[in-house]
């Protein structure tokens, strides 16, 4: 690959707690120049979140309901939030996907849609776009409460910051906003959505991730 090539490619932290996702996963980007894996962690117990500079897109490849997958996906909590990622599983888990929407992922797989869907969902993240697939996304689209489309896309980018466990003088840095503005917000998706508390906003969150969907 030429040096113009490796700069117009996007790279790639790839994070998994399977040994064969992992080399799959390289051999995939070995055949697609377009797509650069300069982070590679394999998971383990003792693992930690890994510094992951000059990445372009994030990738968390898990096995649901597993225990290590369960404790990467803790471990998250630390990842930085800037990073478009998504979560491909080895197969379907309605609460994995949720979970993972809500916490960590902008995007959603299993292993049955294979490379050229795979490929498809990295460019529609790397674009800041959602992206999870159709039969899936119908699903959540169904459970769509008809309340939050109340809600501002800033205001759904606040709420998805507050059920991911970022305090509000994080957000407010984040977003350029005062702890203040943060407050009020908060106060105001409470009221819109009709809650009462941040545990119930989680709770909201849990039960409809792709309501909090923004326009950009």
């Amino acid at each position: 690959m030429s040096l113009s090539d490796q700069s117009a490619s996007s790279a790639i932290s790839l994070i998994t707690t399977s040994k064969w996702l992992l080399d799959s996963i390289s051999e995939w980007c070995q055949h697609n120049p377009e797509w650069r894996l300069i982070h590679e962690t394999l998971w383990t117990p003792q693992s930690e979140w890994p510094k992951e500079p000059q990445t372009d897109i994030r990738i968390v490849a898990f096995t649901p309901n597993d225990a290590l997958s369960e404790h990467c996906l803790k471990a998250s909590e630390s990842a930085p939030k800037t990073i478009p990622t998504l979560g491909l599983v080895t197969h379907h888990d309605e609460l994995w996907m949720k979970r993972l929407l809500r916490d960590l992922a902008m995007g959603y797989l299993t292993l049955e849609q294979g490379h050229d869907e795979f490929q498809h969902a990295l460019s529609h993240i790397q674009m800041g776009h959602s992206y999870v697939p159709q039969y899936y996304a119908k699903a959540l689209m169904e459970e769509h409460p008809t309340v939050a489309t109340r809600l501002s896309d800033r205001e759904k980018t606040i709420a998805k910051l507050l059920v991911s466990g970022i305090n509000h003088r994080d957000i407010a840095n984040q977003l350029h906003i005062s702890e203040k503005t943060v407050s009020t917000h908060k106060n105001n998706i409470l009221m819109r959505l009709e809650l009462r508390h941040l545990p119930d906003l989680i709770r909201f969150h849990d039960k409809h991730p792709f309501a909090f969907k923004t326009k950009k």
